[in-house]
């Protein structure tokens, strides 16, 4: 690092410029002053490196030590773990007893303590003073508390139910907490992917969105809260209560609030949605499985098993003109509990049985109601869902003519290049499973209208 000669001159200089610019301004300052240096050439290739050149703002972050158990995944602070060493969690009266880390042998006869997997943390409350103390954050803010929308469309979340009865009160119903700007609602979104290629190595993101913003900026990686990722190398499996267990304790100070404005005003947060895909909102939410007799997260309808030769089959049929009655908030809080009680790992799997929910760390916050706003999001659901579903439907009643027809013109269609790659070789409804997710979006949106047009006259 030969930048380090004028270090504490760059530092100085980037630390007074910050005072009085913007975030863009004082990065392109810093990096004029660093190519100006005559040592241009070993300009700092890592964030890490650069923060030693450079007095750049630093986000606090959590460290935990993770059991690397995958049924148990319990939470220890650096201390505590290298203290124990060994993971003393017990799960149904038998303790997990994984070993935390160990030592490593260094240079000159030197040991250093090491963890064997960890969970680094940022709570939301952090993110949220980082955001505020930028003034193009609180001017977002503020366009959106006064936005116009007709009464009678529903074009964002805005307009949305939850967002208008949600109460800081509930024995107060005149003011809607989400009404005052300094009261912020927050979205929880949470996937598992593969950071690497030919590898099944997965980790999950947990990432929030800040509602209050408009739309047009509200999914922008500015303004995106990366909580933490879930290490692998594989998915915890059941649950992720104990990676929820900070997320939570942090939710509770910021709908009690705290001084993060830097005004100094009180400024309160609440989760109001819980957005993944259908397997990560299970181990977040805890419903069970949708391929479970109680597969629904919004009402207590008993799927059947289809008939085959030898019982019954693992499909499952939804198809029924009963109305089942809804779940509600309090009962599966009360389920929930009831679950968490459970002294044997047989008596918790009968409390899921029977009323098809797990204990999820979501139900301690006590305005969160976990029937209600756990929401698959759209991609899954339409794109790789009902349409995939439709589609489907469709291409299996054409007779073979119209699928030939189908597929020559399937052939011939084109559409603008940005779009993305065209899905080939789909033939009929038995090819449309091997789709992938970008694909499968360009054939849903552009091809079923082209391609099948006059195929059912």
């Amino acid at each position: 690092m030969g930048c380090v000669v004028d270090a504490e001159n760059v530092s100085t200089y980037a630390g007074d410029c910050a005072k009085d610019c913007t975030e863009e301004e004082v990065i392109e300052e810093v990096v004029l002053k660093l190519t100006s240096h005559p040592l241009h050439a070993v300009f700092p290739t890592s964030l890490y490196a650069l923060q030693k050149v450079v007095a750049l703002p630093k986000i606090e972050k959590t460290v935990f030590v993770v059991c690397p158990n995958d049924t148990c995944n319990c939470l220890y602070n650096l201390e505590e773990a290298q203290r124990i060493t060994y993971c003393n969690a017990v799960h149904f009266g038998k303790k997990c007893g994984c070993e935390l880390g160990c030592f490593r042998s260094l240079a000159f006869a030197q040991k250093k303590w090491s963890y064997h997997k960890a969970f680094h943390f940022i709570p939301p409350s952090v993110w949220l003073k980082a955001m505020l103390s930028d003034e193009s954050f609180r001017t977002l803010l503020a366009t959106s508390q006064n936005r116009e929308v007709a009464s009678d469309e529903k074009q964002d979340v805005y307009d949305g139910e939850i967002w208008k009865e949600f109460l800081e009160n509930p024995l107060d119903t005149s003011v809607p907490f989400l009404s005052n700007q300094n009261n912020i609602g927050l979205m929880l979104n949470v996937d598992w992917f593969k950071p690497f290629k030919r590898s099944e190595y997965k980790v999950a993101a947990l990432m929030m969105t800040v509602l209050n913003l408009p739309r047009a900026e509200r999914f922008k990686e500015r303004w995106t809260l990366v909580l933490g990722i879930i290490p692998g190398p594989t998915e915890p499996k059941g649950n992720i209560n104990t990676f929820l267990k900070p997320l939570v304790d942090d939710l509770l100070l910021l709908w009690d609030g705290l001084p993060l404005h830097p005004e100094g005003k009180t400024v309160k947060a609440a989760l109001i949605a819980l957005s993944a895909d259908m397997p990560a909102l299970r181990k977040v939410s805890q419903f069970v499985s949708h391929k479970a007799d109680y597969g629904c997260s919004r009402c207590k309808f008993k799927a059947e098993r289809e008939p085959s030769m030898g019982g019954s089959s693992g499909n499952m049929s939804y198809l029924t003109s009963i109305v089942a009655p809804n779940r509600t908030k309090e009962e599966t809080t009360s389920q929930s509990k009831e679950y968490l009680l459970a002294k044997s790992k047989t008596e918790a799997l009968s409390i899921q049985k029977k009323d098809g929910v797990r204990y999820s760390e979501l139900i301690r916050l006590p305005y969160f109601d976990i029937v209600r706003m756990s929401i698959t999001d759209p991609m899954h659901t339409f794109l790789l869902g009902m349409a995939h579903n439709e589609i489907k439907l469709c291409l299996s009643s054409l007779p073979k003519d119209k699928k030939l027809q189908f597929q020559d013109r399937f052939k011939h269609v084109k559409v603008p290049y940005d779009v993305g790659r065209i899905p080939t070789g789909i033939k009929d409804e038995d090819d449309l499973p091997g789709m992938m997710h970008n694909s499968g979006k360009t054939f849903y949106v552009f091809m079923p209208g082209l391609a099948l047009q006059g195929c059912f006259l």
